[in-house]
């Protein structure tokens, strides 16, 4: 009769140096993940050295994998110790919610404040400050105002326009535009350069709204009184009375050519 053999499964263990090396962390993480009790070594030797099992590994991969959906270390071992995994997923869909909105209001600052610096060639602070503290307002504010403030026609005026945070083809024409009249505005308005801008800018408003006077007026009306509550392009006093003059020398001509 031959005789039962048993097998034995050998555990291998890691020295915390071995560890690290394989988990790719350090070993200060380790040390730190063992005081709060996130990840304690499986074993130790006689000379009081920790000793990390693959059950161990497993654990950190699921520690690591916890981190990087952004999860706190607190939360982490709330999970791994059978806490509400339901509702500890909708709370960090919330907070991961929010930061997107928080980022996503950062984005259109900086794409405001470079269409800004396109157009100008120059850092203008008291600009860029100003688009800084809007780009951080509630959505819903821009929209509050523009029920509170505008009537029908600089409503549907304003919807036409291409917005200062946009990277369209529109906005993109638009900024393009303004950077040539911000070069052009210490010209004599009634030059023939600088009416070659102006005739340019008014072909481009007529464009947008379809030769429609009203919502021209409306759109110039939203331009100079209001562009820093609706994140319209911030003109200075010298390119609004340029533009202001050289449009009725424009409107003359067009009216003595009529």
């Amino acid at each position: 009769m031959m005789k039962e053999t048993k097998t034995f499964e050998v555990i291998r263990m890691y020295t915390i140096g071995q560890f690290a090396h394989k988990a790719n962390v350090t070993i200060r993480t380790l040390h730190y993940y063992e005081e709060i009790g996130l990840l304690i070594p499986s074993a130790t030797t006689e000379g009081k050295h920790r000793l990390y099992s693959n059950e161990d590994f497993i654990r950190l991969q699921q520690i690591v994998t916890l981190k990087e959906l952004g999860f706190s270390l607190k939360q982490i071992k709330q999970i791994l110790e059978g806490a509400d995994w339901e509702q500890l997923l909708k709370t960090q869909l919330k907070l991961i919610r929010q930061e997107m909105e928080r980022l996503q209001k950062i984005e259109q600052g900086l794409e405001s404040i470079l269409h800004v610096y396109q157009a100008e060639g120059r850092v203008n602070w008291h600009v860029l400050l100003k688009l800084f503290q809007y780009s951080k307002q509630d959505p819903q504010a821009r929209h509050q105002f523009i029920q509170e403030n505008l009537n029908p026609i600089e409503q549907k005026a304003f919807r036409k326009l291409p917005k200062l945070e946009g990277e369209d083809m529109e906005t993109l024409e638009w900024m393009a535009l303004l950077k040539e009249v911000i070069a052009h505005q210490d010209l004599d308005p009634a030059s023939p350069e600088a009416q070659k801008v102006i005739k340019k800018l008014w072909d481009k408003m007529a464009e947008w709204f379809d030769g429609d006077l009203e919502m021209m007026e409306a759109h110039w009306r939203l331009q100079k009184n209001h562009a820093d509550e609706l994140r319209l392009y911030p003109f200075e006093p010298q390119t609004i009375e340029f533009i202001e003059k050289g449009t009725d020398i424009l409107l003359r001509e067009l009216n003595r050519d009529a």
